[in-house]
C-alpha cells in the first residue's frame, strides 16, 4: 500500500525508534496501576473517582468528575453505579438538580481509599520525587506539549472524516 509505506519512510525520517519506546512505557506505567488496582475489582475509572475525592476531601458532582477527568457522564455514571452499589460511595442528590448528585465516600470508601490511594500516592510521589527539578518540568512540559499536538492532529483526521 503506496500510503503506508509513505507513513513509514516519513516515520523513518524521525526517530521511530523513541516512538515505539514511547508507547512501550506508557503501556508498562498502564499495566502498573492495572496490576495495582486488580485485586481490588475496581476499573481504572473507579480507581480514578476514589483517589481524586478522597485525596480532593471535596464535594464533587458527577458533572465536575466528567470535565476533571475528561470523561464521558455514561463512563463516570456507570462507575459511580457500581460503586454505589458495592457501597464505597454515596451520591446524594442536589435540592433542585434532580440530574447531577454529590459524590462522596462512605466508611467502607475511606476504608478503601487509605488502603489503595494512600500506598500508591505515596509511591507515585516518591518515584515522581526522585527526578530532579528539572526533570521534573521538562517530563510535564513535554507531555503537555505532546497531548496538544496529539489533539491537533487528531482534530484534523477528525475534520478530514467530517468532508
Amino acid at each position: 500500500n503506496f500510503q503506508t509505506k509513505k507513513l513509514y519512510l516519513k516515520a523513518k525520517e524521525h526517530n521511530y525508534e523513541n516512538l515505539v519506546k514511547y508507547h512501550r512505557t506508557y503501556k508498562k506505567i498502564e499495566d502498573l496501576l492495572y496490576e495495582y488496582i486488580s485485586k481490588y475489582d475496581l476499573s481504572e475509572t473507579s480507581f480514578w473517582i476514589i483517589y481524586f475525592v478522597f485525596t480532593k476531601r471535596e464535594l464533587y458532582t458527577q458533572s465536575d468528575l466528567c470535565k476533571i477527568w475528561n470523561e464521558t457522564p455514561q463512563t463516570i455514571n456507570s462507575a459511580l453505579k457500581k460503586l454505589e452499589a458495592d457501597g464505597y460511595v454515596d451520591l446524594t442528590v442536589i435540592p433542585n438538580n434532580k440530574k447531577n448528585k454529590y459524590v462522596s465516600l462512605t466508611p467502607k470508601g475511606l476504608k478503601l481509599a487509605t488502603e489503595l490511594v494512600v500506598p500508591f500516592n505515596e509511591a507515585e510521589s516518591k518515584a515522581f520525587f526522585r527526578l530532579t527539578d528539572e526533570e521534573q518540568d521538562s517530563l510535564v512540559e513535554v507531555i503537555d506539549k505532546l497531548y496538544n499536538n496529539m489533539e491537533e492532529e487528531f482534530e484534523k483526521i477528525h475534520y478530514d472524516k467530517d468532508e
